[in-house]
Order: C-alpha cells, then structure tokens, then sequence
C-alpha cells in the first residue's frame, strides 16, 4: 500500500488486529511529495469493540426471536403502520400493515368486535398509561386459523420528531384462554342439565330487573 501511494499516489485505508496488544488500528496512507508517503495510524480499538458488541446483540436478539413463539410488533401512531417483528409463524404478507387498526378487521386479521379493545387500548397510553395487556383473537399464522393471543404494549415517544410508537409483543394464550373459559363454565352452568346453576341465574334476573327498571 505505501508503494501504491509512493508510485501511483493512491490513497489507501486498511483496518487491523494486533493480538499480542489486542487492539484494532484503522491506517491511513496519503500521497505526499514525491517518494514518500504520509500515514496516520488511529486506534479504534473501543469503536471496534462496540461494534462486535452491538452485532452480537443482534445476532443474539434474532436468534431469540426466531426461537420465541411470541410475536413483537410496532406500531407508529403518526403514520398508522403496524410492523411485526421476525418471531413466530405469522403469515409475510402481513409483516407490514398500513392504515391501523381499521386494515386489521379488512385484512380479515381480527374480527370487528376486538377493534374496540385495540382503540381502547391505544387511547390508555396516550393518557399516559405506561403498559398495556388484554386478550384478542386473531389469524396470524400460515395455517389461517383464529387463534387466543396476550397482548402486551407500551408507549414511548421519539426523541426528535416527538411521535409516539406503540412496542410490544402477542403471545399465544389459546390454552390459557379455553382452560378459564371452561372453569367459567363450571362455575355458571348446573353440569347435570348444562344450564345456568341457581346462583348465576339469580344473578342475571337481578341485573336484568335493574337495568330495565
């Protein structure tokens, strides 16, 4: 390189390793007059590092997602553009979702009753509320199939333009969701006639006498 500079007056940049000091130099070459060479040698060994660390936390934070069943998602309120993350079984054509939440019932996404729950839940962090959760169906997955889902946000609002985005993740709870359901029904329901026990019953008739008057 310090030939190609003297000769060609080529300038040359080359970034290397010295093991024994392990430190990184990144080493400047310049054309100067003629036959010699100019050189400034930096030490980056910090920057260096830095970057090795931040490539391994991306590599380890894709792996994780690529591992996890959760599926994370971001959402930008100024545009309306819902983004999923790289986690999960969900389908590609819907990594990307324009025109939130509304898209989400004609994607055939969620159906119409949840879109209240999702409004609902943006309108609470925008008041301030740090973190939100609540249940929803939705079809997300190759296979097409409505399935129950945690849902877990936060806000946070970007340092220059000041718009706030929505962060968080879906995690499948169709289990979690049948198993309350059933003991919800074991709860109401006589099993023997499979109609509402005596309590519940009373219960009912009494919040429909009162609401009626």
């Amino acid at each position: 390189c310090y030939y190609d500079t003297i000769v060609y007056r080529k300038e040359h940049v080359l970034n290397e390793y010295d093991p024994k000091r392990d430190k990184h130099f990144m080493i400047h070459t310049y054309p100067l007059e003629e036959g010699y060479c100019g050189c400034i040698i930096q030490d980056v060994t910090e920057s260096r590092k830095m970057e090795m660390r931040l490539l391994y936390e991306q590599e380890k934070g894709k792996f994780l997602l690529e591992s996890t069943t959760e599926i994370v998602f971001e959402y930008d309120q100024n545009t309306h553009i819902l983004t999923f993350g790289d986690g999960g079984n969900i389908r590609e054509e819907n990594r990307v979702v324009p025109d939130c939440p509304e898209s989400l019932v004609t994607k055939k996404l969620i159906s119409r009753e949840y879109l209240d729950k999702i409004e609902k839940a943006v309108q609470t962090l925008k008041s301030g509320e740090r973190a939100v959760e609540f249940n929803i169906q939705a079809s997300l997955d190759e296979d097409g199939a409505y399935r129950w889902y945690t849902v877990s946000c936060s806000r946070y609002t970007e340092q220059y333009t000041g718009h706030m985005r929505i962060v968080g993740y879906l995690r499948n709870a169709e289990q979690m969701v049948r198993s309350q359901n059933a003991l919800k029904k074991e709860a109401m329901y006589d099993p023997l006639v499979d109609l509402f026990n005596v309590k519940t019953g009373r219960g009912l008739v009494s919040e429909i006498l009162e609401r009626a008057g």
